[in-house]
């Protein structure tokens, strides 16, 4: 792995733990949350029970819609969205005043955090090397159960939540980071403006380029390559040292 490798996929670690630890903040807290709101009597565990399961619901719709958006639109830009607006809502729940205004927001951080989950857990996927991919995709799980540890840790202390959760703040400088990293030295969306390619692509497909990763994976008949384009380009006709295969050009873009 590339450093630039190395440092997205700590990012995507720190995204894991980040998660962990928002994920179970609202559930360890439930009872400080419940007691300043203004709706007396509240039931905290009728009200834990209907938040998590909207929590959760929030989760699913997250990690499957917004993963499809990561695959439009790239990985980096979810993964900071989404662990930029989790941050804002976490911070805010200490000022909600109803179970609805609460259930509400654990449902769309619920989202960001499912979406966070499945979009980092794929790129750290991408990253890594088949020799190490087992080991070190273990190693990402764990970042969810680090950040529980950590909640609780917090609780265990008697910090007030509203502290803890100003202090999720931290987690924004690494979603910037992702955001700027892996778009700049990672992985970069390109465009297909014409049918040079086609059926392979075809007007108006995007290509996301993984930058690097033949360095470390080598190339394969049928990888497609992206280039720094020359005033010339142009196909390259069949010949006997490609194996009769053709490569297909379009600017920036091959077929092999």
């Amino acid at each position: 792995m590339s450093p630039q490798q190395r440092l997205a996929y700590i990012i995507c670690w720190i995204a894991g733990l980040a998660c962990g630890a928002m994920a179970s903040a609202v559930p360890t807290y439930l009872p400080e949350i419940a007691r300043d709101m203004t709706a007396g009597g509240v039931d905290v565990a009728a009200l834990g029970t209907t938040v998590q399961s909207m929590f959760l619901a929030g989760w699913v719709c997250g990690g499957i819609l917004l993963g499809l958006v990561a695959d439009l639109r790239g990985r980096a830009p979810v993964i900071g969205v989404s662990v930029i607006s989790a941050v804002l809502l976490t911070a805010a729940t200490p000022y909600v005043d109803s179970p609805l205004a609460l259930g509400v927001m654990r449902l769309l951080t619920g989202l960001f955090i499912g979406a966070t989950m499945a979009v980092s857990t794929t790129l750290g996927a991408e990253l890594l090397p088949d020799r190490w991919r087992p080991v070190m995709m273990g190693v990402l799980a764990n970042s969810y159960a680090v950040g529980v540890v950590c909640s609780g840790a917090l609780q265990a202390n008697h910090i007030p939540y509203a502290t803890v959760a100003a202090t999720f703040g931290v987690f924004v400088i690494p979603a910037l980071l992702a955001r700027v990293v892996v778009r700049l030295v990672l992985l970069e969306p390109l465009y297909v403006s014409g049918p040079a390619m086609s059926p392979t692509l075809g007007a108006g497909d995007r290509v996301l380029v993984a930058k690097g990763l033949s360095a470390v994976t080598g190339l394969s008949r049928g990888d497609i390559v992206a280039f720094a384009n020359p005033d010339d380009w142009q196909a390259v006709p069949a010949s006997p040292t490609t194996g009769g295969s053709t490569t297909l050009a379009v600017p920036g873009i091959a077929h092999l």
